[in-house]
């Protein structure tokens, strides 16, 4: 979502309306994402099923000047934490699947309870398996009526378009993203 102006000028718009405590994304790729949620938000936990995401974002994270502090599991499922400091900024980095490890961290499976304000940044939802509704479901368990949800890429017929990105991959593009960025008006 970072890579595209208009999507970086709708976050702004959104932090500074709402005072939001702590990011969660799902989706972390390769990191860039996280790294523009930690700009906005002291803390930032991220997932990545995939090992080989988990490995460049850990080196990405390194580069930008983040220390890995500590490695640990979560409590119910075991899952690897990675936990990166860079002054009052921290990036947790939680290896496995969306749906679960929301569901393991919302219930303090970190071993720190996590019921601030939060925002949801539900990302990645575009190979075979969409966890959209499974990462909802996760969420509405717990009660955390003074956060937020942002959902990034998913289809909605006729409103999406597929196109190649710069890695050669189909990708959709959500409406919007079509709009000069003189045409935004969000208050």
């Amino acid at each position: 979502m970072f890579n595209c102006p208009i999507a970086t000028k709708k976050y702004e718009w959104f932090q500074s309306k709402y005072i939001i405590d702590i990011a969660i994304e799902t989706g972390t790729c390769e990191g860039d994402g996280t790294l523009e949620l930690s700009k906005h938000h002291d803390l930032v936990i991220t997932c990545e099923i995939d090992n080989s995401y988990c490995k460049n974002s850990m080196n990405k994270f390194k580069r930008q000047g983040y220390e890995l502090k500590s490695e640990f599991h979560t409590k119910s499922f075991n899952l690897p934490i990675y936990e990166f400091q860079k002054d009052n900024k921290r990036i947790y980095l939680v290896e496995g699947s969306s749906n679960i490890v929301l569901d393991d961290i919302l219930n303090d499976g970190m071993g720190f309870e996590i019921k601030k304000s939060i925002v949801f940044y539900l990302d990645a939802h575009w190979n075979e398996y969409f966890p959209i509704l499974d990462e909802l479901k996760a969420i509405s368990k717990y009660n955390l009526s003074d956060s937020k949800i942002i959902i990034h890429d998913f289809y909605v017929p006729g409103f999406t378009e597929y196109k190649t990105n710069e890695y050669g991959i189909l990708v959709h593009y959500w409406g919007n993203d079509f709009y000069k960025m003189g045409d935004l008006n969000f208050n």
